[in-house]
């Protein structure tokens, strides 16, 4: 049986459990398939010296496993970071290279991600297959990268894990989390850096609240970044501390309680290195009404009117007019967009997407 060896600077760890999931999910998919798969990967870190000691230590281990021994193939995850080693272990002996890009690899958001361009070009340019995680990055590949589109397989980031996450009875769910069954809960689950759109959230659900004669609506967050002070700032800006249920990362499990206590799950995220957005279709899987920013990699799955509620422009106001379309659906519209997202989901799920990672090796 072929040997692989699974190279990524992103692997989940206990204390951050969705941290580089979708690394996890694909080695599952491939170790269950009956590949012989080993992995070098790297555990986030909070202190910085404690970071660049564990990305020596990932380097060395890496290109010391492939000059002894023997893969068939290297699969490797976030090109940009984890290229390097694998390319210079590439010029001491032969081994079949498989790349799978994410995020930043191809759409540098910030001047040290342009740093890696060369690197990242270098790998796409040797590597037998490369992985995309949805047609919208699949395109860029094509026509800003030039690669051919033969070269290309499309894999949503290890796709939906429906086994994880799929309806729960919201009743006994309330009771287990102490929310209140009375209230509606906007949702928002992403990490708090620049452009994921959580700023567009809480001012759009200011605007929620105001308009919330009742007092019914209360806001539920997930997720930790370099802008959770920030984050946070805005919460005491806008007075919503009161009405905010924070919770830093959470396993996947964890997520899916929290997705089936939520009413609307709002993904605003306005990152043009959103390659798919694979808890869209996680909440789409809860059968969760989802309203999100069909731009970048959304727009892969995100249908107006069908499957969820749908806005483009990068501002609270769009997000807020969105939120009140889904509010104002009768019974018998919202049912029937929340069937439709839940197929879309079953379309993207782990099951019914394994077999497209298992060819690139077969």
């Amino acid at each position: 049986m072929k040997k692989i060896l699974i190279v990524s600077n992103m692997y989940p760890s206990e204390e951050f459990p969705h941290y580089g999931v979708f690394v996890k999910n694909t080695e599952k998919i491939l170790v269950d398939a009956g590949f012989v798969v080993d992995r070098s990967v790297m555990y986030k870190q909070r202190k910085i010296l404690l970071k660049i000691l564990t990305y020596l230590m990932f380097y060395l281990k890496t290109i010391f496993l492939i000059i002894f021994n023997k893969y068939d193939y290297v699969y490797i995850h976030f090109a940009s970071l984890s290229s390097l080693p694998v390319l210079i272990a590439r010029s001491l002996t032969a081994f079949k290279i498989v790349v799978n890009v994410h995020g930043n690899d191809l759409v540098p958001e910030t001047s040290k991600d342009k740093k890696y361009a060369g690197i990242v070009k270098k790998v796409l340019e040797v590597s037998e297959t490369v992985v995309s995680p949805s047609r919208y990055f699949s395109d860029i590949l094509i026509k800003d990268f030039g690669i051919i589109e033969k070269k290309i397989v499309t894999f949503p980031s290890g796709g939906v894990d429906d086994s994880i996450f799929f309806p729960i009875n919201r009743e006994k769910l309330m009771e287990k989390m102490n929310l209140d069954k009375s209230k509606f809960y906007l949702g928002f689950i992403s990490r708090l850096e620049v452009n994921k759109g959580w700023d567009i959230f809480l001012k759009a659900s200011k605007k929620i609240l105001n308009d919330d004669i009742h007092n019914k609506t209360e806001i539920i967050v997930v997720g930790d970044g370099s802008e959770k002070e920030k984050f946070f700032s805005l919460v005491d800006k806008l007075g919503l501390r009161d009405k905010v249920h924070y919770y830093p990362l959470l396993s996947q499990k964890e997520v899916n309680s929290i997705m089936n206590g939520i009413d609307i799950f709002c993904f605003p995220t306005n990152r043009k290195s959103e390659s798919l957005g694979l808890i869209g279709l996680e909440a789409m899987a809860t059968r969760t009404m989802v309203v999100a920013n069909n731009s970048y990699g959304p727009s892969s799955y995100m249908v107006h009117n069908e499957n969820g509620i749908c806005f483009s422009k990068n501002d609270p106001n769009e997000l807020y007019d969105a939120i009140n379309i889904a509010l104002k659906l009768d019974s018998q519209k919202r049912e029937k967009i929340l069937d439709e997202a839940f197929r879309t989901s079953q379309k993207f799920s782990i099951s019914s997407l394994k077999e497209v990672l298992i060819n690139i090796f077969k």
